[in-house]
């Protein structure tokens, strides 16, 4: 017993010793430090003081790895495109074997999905950005925010998954929120009033509402301009003319130097042209900036603008001749195939992430293993001599090691079970949902290149597939007590693709799926298609309140 002072004295040497190696953070240099404080505020700046460092002025790996990983960050920051993944991904290297690093490894992972997305992988971007958001520390709030709103952005630009998007981008604000970041704050509160619209108009309106005032506040123009241009497609979409029109005479009164956007010029159009101020609409369509109209999916915008501008004129000829063209754009859009290419899917990424993780964990606790080792030899030393006791140690042991084991055999039947189930209900949807099933595991698990072949098959309107879609509009006749009989009597004006929006829209289809389907790159021109539906037709209120009368 006289060596028990001994025994603990050695424990807590090796205790110091590992706590100490652990918990060590390297000292950078001083240029480095001063750039990474002006990141946020002065990005321009960062990137002067970043590039005045030179590599090889630089004595350590970690002062490297630091300006490779600032040098990313700050020419994203200014808007200069990667043409390369080099310099991120020196610094994850490093960042990766240094567990301390924490919070430099999150902002690697967060920095390489950005490189990713602009060298056109985004389904490797998202694998990074999912990283850098299970890496990052609870209380590590603006790195996990930030991860967070460019994984709503995925989702709104390339995933069908509708909510996803407005998920990440309230998680993001969650956290945002926490911290001293109003300009990053204020992204994620116009995004989600810009998911919102559609969907929860009352709801939207008070964060673009609420995100406008920041903007002015901080005479952010370029925001303050997208917050109304928002507002002012909501408005139109509810045909809330009068509360649209002040809006677009502010925007115009702004004398803004910048570029606006095309929608809006569109959206202001339509407004002018649904009150009768045709020279107006025309107007402001005339104001659309010539390297914007280049775009497919703005070009059919604009003709369709200018088809609803001749109906008003009643030009029945002219609106017959641009819509014709929109759709000819739209068709050649299906068939040159120019769908974004997604291979992961949700739950490949997921485990991709967690294998990886599991595996940085290990290598990361190898120090406290070792720790743990010598406790162990030194507990075994100085017990030897009590054999007794040693032994009664070791059955109590082997009997919790036979009862986790016994657990696992009854965890792993259960999970065989839940298997087979599973496998089941597969077998069950896939024999009983027939083309409403091939649809969805279109939109939602397939990859982007096999996506393409399904819609040419499935959805584009040809002799061969029509009895198919007749077969859907029959069930939603059932649904919706004969509602595409009568839409088809009451309004033989529609065309095929008119009636498909209706049956998609009744089958409760979300706009990102419809875009999809229709080979939209951007899910709010199914918000407008379905305005000028309701026009065709005539109706004095919304298509889902025309819909909601036959339910």
């Amino acid at each position: 017993m006289k060596r028990l002072p001994v025994v603990i004295l050695v424990m807590l040497v090796v205790l110091v010793a590992v706590v100490t190696g652990c918990s060590r953070v390297p000292h950078y240099d001083s240029r480095l430090v001063a750039a990474d404080s002006l990141m946020r505020a002065l990005p321009d700046s960062a990137l002067a003081l970043v590039e005045a460092v030179r590599a090889d002025s630089l004595s350590s790996e970690g002062d490297r790895a630091y300006r490779d990983l600032l040098m990313t960050q700050a020419r994203y920051r200014c808007y200069i495109v990667a043409t390369s993944d080099s310099a991120i991904n020196r610094a994850l290297n490093y960042y990766s074997n240094h567990s301390n690093e924490r919070e430099k490894l999150t902002r690697a992972y967060i920095y390489k999905g950005a490189v990713m997305e602009e060298l056109g992988y985004p389904d490797s971007a998202m694998f990074y950005y999912k990283t850098a958001e299970a890496t990052a520390d609870d209380d590590d709030y603006f790195n996990l925010g930030y991860a967070k709103m460019r994984m709503g952005a995925l989702y709104r630009d390339y995933y069908s998954m509708d909510g996803k998007d407005a998920q990440k981008y309230e998680e993001a604000l969650e956290c945002l929120m926490k911290t001293d970041c109003p300009h990053y704050q204020l992204v994620c509160m116009v995004n989600l009033g810009s998911l919102y619209r559609l969907k929860e108009n009352q709801k939207a309106e008070r964060m673009l509402i609420q995100a406008r005032g920041m903007a002015s506040a901080m005479r952010d123009t370029a925001i303050f301009i997208v917050c109304d241009q928002n507002l002012i497609a909501m408005y139109n979409y509810f045909h809330w003319h009068n509360r649209a029109r002040p809006l677009i005479q502010e925007v115009l009164s702004l004398k803004w130097k910048g570029k606006i956007d095309m929608i809006f010029y569109t959206e202001a159009a339509d407004v002018y042209s649904a009150v009768g101020q045709i020279d107006s609409a025309e107007y402001l369509l005339s104001l659309i900036p010539d390297e914007t109209a280049g775009n497919p999916v703005n070009e059919i915008s604009r003709l369709q603008c200018l088809g609803d501008i001749a109906l008003a004129k009643r030009d029945t000829m002219a609106h017959l001749r641009f819509e014709q063209q929109a759709n000819w754009i739209n068709d050649s859009l299906l068939a040159n195939d120019q769908l974004d290419q997604i291979t992961f899917t949700e739950a490949q990424l997921d485990k991709t992430i967690a294998q990886q993780m599991q595996e940085r964990q290990k290598k990361h606790t190898s120090c406290l293993v070792a720790f743990f080792i010598a406790i162990v030899m030194i507990v075994l030393f100085f017990y030897c001599r009590h054999v007794h006791r040693f032994d009664r140690i070791i059955a109590d042991f082997k009997q919790q090691s036979d009862s986790q084991l016994n657990d696992l055999n009854v965890l792993n039947r259960n999970i065989e079970k839940l298997q087979i189930q599973d496998s089941q209900l597969k077998n069950f949807i896939s024999s009983h949902l027939g083309l409403m099933r091939e649809m969805i595991e279109a939109c939602y698990h397939a990859p982007r290149t096999v996506l393409s072949d399904d819609i040419q098959r499935i959805v584009k309107l040809q002799k061969g597939n029509k009895d198919s879609w007749e077969k859907l509009y029959n069930y939603i006749d059932i649904e919706y007590h004969h509602i595409m009989t009568e839409t088809r009597r009451n309004y033989p004006q529609l065309n095929d693709r008119d009636l498909l929006l209706l049956a998609l829209t009744c089958l409760g289809y979300s706009c990102a799926q419809i875009a999809i389907i229709f080979g939209y790159a951007n899910a709010s021109t199914i918000g407008g298609n379905r305005q000028r539906l309701a026009k065709k037709m005539g109706l004095s209120s919304t298509l889902n309140e025309y819909i909601n009368k036959f339910q």
